[in-house]
């Protein structure tokens, strides 16, 4: 679908819709009268709405084919209270990244398993990262931030630091805890969490991104996630950063 600029009789511009969508968009734009502001104490609701449908446009349609107008009819919302939390699209966009990847990583977090030894901790981090990366939700997104990281770079960054770091940072702190409660000699944690991470997800989450496999965990993968902590213990344990 591509945007077009719907023309009055005189030849000025008068709306945009979008090809495809035009009984949508004019019962879009009937209903805003008959709604109105929202009312009192729903106004936290209505804003979820909108970046819960906008976040299903984005990985439908991609960033240049959505537009604010297909946005507003789908959320059944008029386009004035969508403006008037969201400025413009690219406000939005970052909106539903951030907010995306925030509840897959704390989704992530709470169902780790940190009493049961350092081993199992580390297989239980491993197994929730790769189930949650291996999604075709998750697949989409990185492949459109791709798409469109040169366009946000700040929003790259910004994706980085509050995301993937969120997650590396718990693994440090996991085997920061265990250096101290398994007399385990780590050093330089943070580093070892970015190799943690690498070797958990990044050899399946690349392909499954280049589409020569489908995004799923398997069970040879979760062996793969048990083999993988075993070598990565075994190669941390001992390692001075002098190495």
């Amino acid at each position: 679908m591509t945007p077009k600029q719907d023309q009055s009789e005189d030849g000025r511009r008068s709306c945009c819709v979008v090809d495809g969508c035009g009984e949508s968009a004019l019962a879009e734009a009937g209903a805003v009268a008959r709604r109105g502001r929202p009312r009192k104490g729903t106004s936290g609701l209505v804003t979820e709405r909108i970046v819960a449908v906008a976040t299903e446009l984005f990985l439908e349609r991609g960033f240049a084919e959505t537009n604010m107008d297909a946005v507003a009819a789908r959320a059944g919302s008029s386009k004035r209270t969508l403006y008037a939390r969201f400025a413009s699209k690219d406000a939005l966009f970052e909106a539903v990244i951030l907010k995306f990847l925030r509840e897959r990583l704390t989704e992530m977090q709470l169902t780790i398993r940190r009493d049961d030894g350092l081993e199992e901790t580390l297989i239980s981090a491993g197994e929730r990262l790769l189930e949650g990366a291996m999604t075709p939700e998750v697949i989409r997104l990185h492949r459109l931030m791709a798409c469109e990281g040169e366009n946000f770079p700040e929003l790259a960054r910004t994706v980085n630091e509050q995301a993937w770091t969120q997650f590396r940072l718990f693994v440090a702190d996991v085997l920061q805890q265990a250096s101290v409660r398994y007399n385990e000699p780590f050093e330089d944690c943070e580093w070892l969490a970015t190799r943690f991470f690498g070797m958990m997800v990044e050899p399946y989450f690349r392909r499954a991104t280049l589409g020569l496999q489908p995004a799923e965990v398997t069970d040879e993968m979760r062996t793969d996630v048990h083999r993988s902590v075993q070598l990565f213990l075994k190669g941390s344990r001992g390692l001075s950063v002098s190495v």
